[in-house]
């Protein structure tokens, strides 16, 4: 029995090249697969949940009696309600899949994912002084050094294994 995070950093986007959703698999807190996922709200999310679904159903092919947790990070309000909405919508469907195939679904702060991939209790700060905009790049230069990333991995994907990461320091407490 193996202990599985499927982690997904989700998107609503409709601008396939600026958003999509990041995610990576986790077996037994080794890295075992990233990638991206373009989100498909004009079609009610259809593709999302047929993914989410699939890669359950071959976490299980690999493996007899997996424990799987998928998780989401968490949705942030900042300032724009439709993004918000956006995001809601999209972990709806996530969180429906993960349920109908009797896994386990969590969600995952912002921070809680940023202090798994970093180690650092609070944002960086940036070249103002302020911890605006620090979170990402943090996070991204982290995970990269760790898993031996390519350069240009994408952030989505990065915020997926941060997010996968929290999950598994979390169980391990």
């Amino acid at each position: 029995m193996g202990f599985w995070v499927l982690a997904i950093d989700p998107s609503s986007s409709v601008n396939s090249v600026k958003n999509c959703i990041g995610f990576c698999v986790m077996r037994d807190g080794n890295l075992e697969e990233t990638g991206e996922i373009i989100p498909d709200p004009l079609m009610g999310f259809t593709r999302v949940r047929r993914w989410v679904r699939d890669k359950i159903k071959m976490i299980r092919v690999k493996d007899s009696d997996p424990e799987i947790i998928v998780a989401c990070e968490s949705a942030y309000y900042k300032l724009n309600a439709a993004v918000f909405m956006g995001l809601i919508r999209v972990k709806a469907h996530i969180e429906a899949a993960v349920l109908d195939q009797g896994c386990v679904y969590r969600e995952v702060s912002p921070l809680t994912s940023f202090q798994a991939a970093t180690g650092l209790k609070q944002y960086p700060l940036n070249e103002r002084g302020k911890r605006d905009g620090t979170r990402k790049p943090a996070i991204q230069s982290a995970v990269k050094a760790r898993y031996n990333l390519p350069e240009d991995t994408s952030e989505h994907i990065c915020d997926g294994i941060s997010i996968a990461e929290a999950i598994i320091q979390k169980k391990q407490k």
